[in-house]
């Protein structure tokens, strides 16, 4: 059996994409092309004077390097007009709040990350985690 002996190549499911214009995370088209780079400019700006803001700005610039290698062939961003949009903004606003969750800034200011980069994508994860802060 191939998949308990070791230094044996295995197929990779998961490494063929579904369409060139799929969220690199998620796999499925992206359809509000607002690039990874665009979104993380503006968490990095709101991160100025919070306490663990160089720590979070330095996971979302480890974040943003493992996808650079793909600029170029990806859809075109409709906020600086570049094609390196590779994360779908909803993927993208989910890892930056679950950061910041983790990083534990309070519940205020995650209703404050929240209302500022929900995007209004329908995203069942801020709907919830929004009940779950008491609403704005």
């Amino acid at each position: 059996m191939v998949k308990n002996q070791m230094n044996v190549a295995k197929q990779a499911y998961g490494f063929g994409r579904e369409c060139d214009y799929c969220c690199l995370v998620c796999d499925e088209p992206i359809q509000n092309p607002i690039c990874q780079e665009c979104l993380a400019t503006g968490y990095l700006q709101w991160l100025v004077g919070l306490k663990k803001g160089k720590k979070l700005a330095e996971i979302v610039n480890d974040f943003l390097e493992r996808y650079r290698f793909h600029d170029g062939v990806s859809v075109e961003c409709a906020s600086c007009l570049e094609n390196r949009t590779h994360v779908c903004p909803s993927c993208m606003t989910w890892f930056l709040y679950k950061i910041t969750r983790d990083s534990k800034v309070g519940q205020d200011k995650l209703r404050e990350f929240i209302f500022m980069f929900n995007l209004d994508l329908q995203d069942k994860h801020f709907i919830e985690e929004l009940d779950e802060l008491g609403g704005y």
